[in-house]
This record gives C-alpha cells, structure tokens and sequence, in this order.
C-alpha cells in the first residue's frame, strides 16, 4: 500500500501460490516419503537451516518433511 503496489503484489501472491500447489499436485504421493535439507557449506563451517528460516519456511510451504533433527519444534525442550 504503501508503494501503491497493491494489485502487483497480490498478482505475484496468486502466481507464487499457484506454482506451490502446482509442485504439490505433481509431487503427489512423493511428497509425503520426501525428505529435504538445506545446507550452506562454507571455508570452516556448515550451516543447516531449520524450518524457521528463509528457506525452512518455503520447504514447508511446499509441503517437503525435514530430517527430525532440522525440526527444532519437534525437540523436547529441557528446560
């Protein structure tokens, strides 16, 4: 609204969320055996990115699982 890009940004809107269910119906029953990580490998350290990031968020908007072990939600706080 405030760029007076109202329209432009809700077209882009449906056209992102039609490529999502467009990827969903042709995954098909793959998507529910598909597991996916998202790793960044750097000189001296390897970053994973959780379902709370960028990325994670786009995975499970597409309906792709992560590994239990990128789910910080699926870990049992001890605390």
């Amino acid at each position: 609204e405030a760029l007076d890009q109202t329209q432009k940004a809700k077209e882009i809107a449906a056209l992102y969320n039609a490529r999502i269910a467009q990827f969903k119906a042709s995954m098909g029953e793959k998507l529910k055996r598909t597991r996916v990580s998202v790793v960044h490998i750097f000189p001296g350290r390897i970053i994973i990115r959780t379902e709370n990031s960028f990325s994670g968020s786009i995975l499970q908007e597409l309906g792709l699982d992560r590994p239990l072990s990128q789910k910080p939600s699926a870990v049992p706080k001890l605390y």
